[in-house]
């Protein structure tokens, strides 16, 4: 019997040693009164430490921390005060290379009929390792809180419920809550409630799908702040998969000032736009008025012919002839009056499927008031195929009045009286129409074909001209989702072509 008792004992080590070793425990026994420490075999050195290193109470703590070390004696003796079975304990040791192991554990208590503390017998892990990936994710979580504090656009953390985990001080500022007032919130209170909106429904399809957005796309959105305002934004969106479980990081940024500033800068454009009419129109101003002299004088002698065969009881036949003509030229005059008007005209832009051929030829005949002493032939090669074009009116009118102008005024100086413009359109690609303006003139001077479209730039000969009607012909056509461009022709001559978006029909 005491033979199977011995056996026992000894399998029942056997398989705590197996135990100990297995999950890294160390089990020792600390004799309070001599103050000598044992160890399990192998216990030291699954702690990092290095066998019989320590064997009592002051090998003990000499090796230990000393902050931990007085922390530790005051766990016991708070223990010992309570009469407590057990206590815990966690601390540091000291490593003769520098370097810092970190146990904790737990002891159970033995105390003598008087109270007094005689043994204890405890069990410790080696948690270093836990401790120092326990720092480092605290660490990454304060760089986290850092750049959620720091980063410029706001940023909130969405679970796959719409639930708002995470809000931003910048996310802060641009809804005008408090993180503790929409935490655990659904995101919706963010948004419009309107939810049957195209750029609602996208993100809450986004949320809802977990869709991954491709690189560099974003989401149009809305947003409403605490006090009801509604603003537009862009939100940036990344997925993440937690366990299962889907995570929305939202970085978005409030594009109110951005359309602000869009609005006026289009306002200004069209400003500009509006003072480059009025500067083609005052450099074509002697020419218009000569070009209205005629029929308005016409039309006084015809009144006043009128006037005589009507005192001296002439065939009234002919008197309604003159009349007829007389009508015809005030008409005449009105057409040019109506062409400036409309052409000088500040007004919004109104983008709509617009007539090539009309818009050219109009824009054309305004031109070439005045011009017919320069015999300059112009001529039409436009495309029957190109009914229309998705451009604003005036605007193009303008474009084609700045660049004939130029080919006018480069036509003026050649000698001789071939002087040819021609006026054509094209298909360019797949949805866009070219048209081009080209002239036998002297081209443009190499020098100049860089800096052509540059504000002040000017083609024009002597002093005339503020040299920013190119400049405004290019930002029109950009704006019209085109090109505009200029080279000098293998034959001679310059040729301006721009593009512009086709439709089917007129307006």
């Amino acid at each position: 019997l005491e033979f199977r008792r011995v056996l026992f004992r000894s399998e029942s080590e056997e398989r705590l040693a197996i135990a100990t070793a297995t999950h890294g425990v160390g089990v020792f026994e600390w004799d309070v009164a001599s103050g000598e420490i044992s160890w399990v075999s192998g216990a030291e050195e699954r702690l990092g430490l290095i066998a019989g290193s320590i064997t009592n109470f002051d090998s003990w703590r000499e090796q230990v921390e000393p902050e931990d070390a007085e922390q530790v004696i005051q766990t016991i003796e708070q223990a010992v005060s309570d009469r407590a079975p057990r206590f815990s304990f966690r601390y540091r040791f000291r490593k003769p290379n520098g370097k810092v192991r970190a146990v904790e554990g737990s002891s159970r208590a033995f105390y003598d009929s008087q109270g007094n503390l005689v043994r204890t017998v405890g069990a410790m892990l080696d948690v270093t390792d836990r401790d120092e990936r326990e720092a480092a994710l605290r660490r990454r979580e304060a760089q986290l809180r850092s750049i959620i504090e720091t980063v410029p656009e706001a940023m909130l953390v969405v679970d796959e419920e719409g639930t708002i985990r995470v809000f931003s001080d910048a996310a802060e500022a641009m809804w005008g809550y408090r993180a503790h007032e929409v935490l655990g919130n659904h995101v919706s209170m963010l948004t419009p409630r309107h939810g049957d909106e195209e750029t609602e429904s996208r993100l809450s399809m986004f949320l809802r799908t977990g869709q991954p957005l491709a690189r560099g796309e974003t989401i149009a959105a809305a947003g409403v702040t605490r006090d009801g305002r509604r603003f537009p934004m862009e939100v940036r969106a990344g997925v993440a998969d937690a366990d299962g479980h889907l995570l929305f990081t939202l970085f978005a940024r409030d594009l109110s000032e951005q359309f602000e500033v869009e609005e006026r800068l289009s306002e200004l454009n069209a400003e500009i736009a509006h003072v480059g009419r009025q500067s083609a129109m005052s450099e074509l101003a002697a020419d218009m008025a000569h070009e209205l002299n005629q029929p308005l004088a016409a039309t006084s002698n015809f009144l006043a012919a009128s006037r005589m065969l009507i005192e001296n009881g002439e065939n009234l036949d002919r008197v309604a002839e003159l009349l007829r003509m007389a009508n015809e030229q005030t008409l005449r005059a009105g057409e040019i009056i109506r062409r400036l008007r409309s052409f000088t005209m500040r007004g919004d832009v109104d983008m709509r499927s617009t007539p090539l051929a009309s818009t050219i030829r109009d824009a054309a005949d305004l031109v070439l008031i005045g011009t017919s002493q320069f015999n300059i032939r112009l001529t039409y090669d436009l495309d029957p195929e190109i009914p229309c074009v998705f451009a604003d009116r005036v605007q193009v009118q303008q474009v084609v009045v700045n660049l004939l102008r130029n080919s006018i005024d480069a036509l003026r100086q050649k000698g001789g009286n071939d002087r040819r413009i021609v006026v054509s359109s094209r298909k360019f690609n797949e949805g866009l129409a070219a048209i081009e303006i080209a002239d036998n003139g002297p081209g443009i001077p190499e020098p100049m074909l860089d800096q052509l479209f540059s504000r002040f730039t000017t083609t024009k000969h002597g002093s005339s001209g503020m040299g920013i009607g190119l400049s405004i012909s290019k930002r029109i056509i950009e704006a019209h989702g085109g090109v505009l461009s200029a080279e000098n022709r293998p034959e001679g001559g310059a040729v301006f072509r721009f593009t512009l978006p086709t439709t089917e029909q007129g307006a």
